[in-house]
């Protein structure tokens, strides 16, 4: 078997540190996409493991069995010229498997559109020397949201903030983090919900925020099942409906 590193092995290594965790599905469709077969992936990916370049989780999702893939010390210490900004410091993995691998997914469809100019995830953004000069991307690292994107809408540069809610969680986490959003004076946050329970439970927290609080809405939500389907469009409302449209 060929041990011989190859530009696309570093590159699969390279989407794994910056998503933290990827999927064999994930890795198909961006690295052999076209190849019916998966047996070229997992000829890479098992030298990749055996090497000590990346580390496979099994991961149980609800009944299916999802074979996951993370960045290694090791791994990171060979792409790390190509990890944009470069950082000493090994980035993090995933701690939340399913929440992580839905946010790859959604990545994928904002870097599809014309109108999204960059995409940063959380391991980009927290490990970046360059935000330090710019006030509102300072402001998005120290919200520690889970990506942020940089997009011209209708001739304006404009810098989200992005969260994907993929678990219905307690009134008073969704209170916080929606606290936490508007005291960091984004101008706007693309919130990703899961299922409309979750949706109806963050839209609650602003809205009870809002009542003391007298701002304009600043989240805009979508349910995944909607940004996963769209085709030219991506519509995010926000309490009053007014809409982000991403092209």
């Amino acid at each position: 078997m060929a041990k011989r590193i190859t530009g696309r092995d570093k590159e699969m290594i390279l989407f794994a540190t910056r998503n933290k965790i990827v999927n064999r599905d994930q890795l198909q469709k961006k690295f052999f996409n076209g190849v019916k077969s998966y047996y070229p992936l997992n000829r890479r990916l098992q030298i990749l493991v055996k090497m000590g370049l990346v580390k496979k989780t099994i991961f149980q999702n609800g009944r299916s069995t999802l074979s996951c893939f993370s960045h290694t010390e090791l791994g990171y210490s060979l792409v790390k010229d190509l990890f944009q900004p470069c950082s000493e410091k090994t980035p993090e993995r995933s701690e939340k498997h399913a929440h992580d691998l839905a946010l790859v997914d959604v990545r994928r469809v904002l870097e599809s559109k014309k109108s999204v100019k960059q995409f940063y995830g959380e391991n980009e953004y927290q490990f970046s020397d360059l935000l330090i000069d710019n006030s509102d991307l300072l402001a998005l690292r120290e919200l520690n949201c889970d990506g942020f994107i940089q997009a011209e809408i209708n001739g304006v540069h404009i810098n989200f903030a992005l969260e994907l809610e993929n678990v219905r969680q307690n009134s008073k986490i969704y209170s916080a983090k929606v606290d936490r959003i508007y005291s960091s004076k984004i101008a706007a946050t693309l919130v990703v919900c899961t299922s409309q329970e979750t949706l109806k439970a963050v839209q609650s927290a602003e809205a009870s925020y809002l009542e003391t609080h007298p701002v304009s809405p600043q989240m805009f939500y979508i349910l995944l099942q909607d940004l996963l389907l769209s085709q030219e469009e991506l519509i995010f409302l926000n309490l009053k409906n007014k809409k982000i449209i991403i092209r």
